[in-house]
């Protein structure tokens, strides 16, 4: 299940910040644990960037997770 993916990456030590890929093409940073919010449910995620701006994301809408320096390629 992916939201049990995110909460052990966002609760590891140390911490590796992650790319979220989601199926509409667009790919989400979490540098730090202060960037990003998983709701209780695991359904919605709220990722915010550098600037301050913010995005809900459906955890049904990601197709990948990857690690920050992994290529971040395509999936067939």
């Amino acid at each position: 299940m992916v939201a049990e993916e995110i909460r052990c990456l966002l609760h590891s030590r140390p911490f590796k910040p992650f790319r979220l890929h989601i199926a509409d093409q667009a790919v989400h940073t979490v540098p730090h644990t202060d960037y990003a919010l998983l709701n209780p449910a695991g359904s919605m995620m709220v990722v915010m960037d550098e600037a301050g701006y913010f995005d809900w994301i459906s955890t049904a809408h990601i197709t990948r997770i990857t690690h920050v320096g992994e290529p971040q390629g395509h999936e067939a």
